[in-house]
């Protein structure tokens, strides 16, 4: 009874010259994509979806051209993953591990509590910057008031 409610899709997730089908329930995570963009010379990762087992091989080949490039910082905007388990935090651990301690900044941008509370758990809170979502503008937006 149950599986005839729950519909499900096949969603295309293209990089580069690969393609991930990941299955996703309607109205429940979002399709994994990740995506790179250079802002003055920082690379910004931005993850969407669910990072696990299946999908964090995409994620690891992202951050290993990354790593190989040494910029001087490295944002991973979280703020559109819904999911990530140990096999995701062990990527950014190891992206991490890699980079020159002291020259290269990796900055965790917006996790939500969930993926925070991994951040926390696998230590990563301690060698990687986090970096809250901004707080909602409240009251008047005019100098005025």
């Amino acid at each position: 009874m149950l599986a005839s409610l729950v519909q499900r899709r096949r969603v295309p997730v293209r990089r580069a010259n690969s393609l991930l089908e990941v299955s996703v329930v309607q109205g429940q995570p979002r399709p994994f994509s990740v995506e790179v963009e250079w802002t003055s010379g920082v690379p910004v990762v931005a993850v969407c979806g669910e990072v696990d087992i299946a999908t964090v091989p995409y994620l690891e080949e992202q951050l290993n051209e990354l790593v190989d490039k040494a910029p001087p910082q490295v944002v991973l905007d979280l703020g559109e993953m819904d999911f990530i388990d140990c096999a995701g935090a062990a990527v950014i651990a190891r992206a991490r591990r890699r980079l020159p301690d002291q020259e290269c900044e990796v900055v965790l941008r917006c996790p939500k509590p969930l993926a925070q509370r991994i951040f926390e758990l696998t230590g990563l809170d301690g060698s990687c910057v986090i970096e809250a979502a901004p707080e909602p503008a409240t009251g008047p937006t005019s100098a005025d008031g």
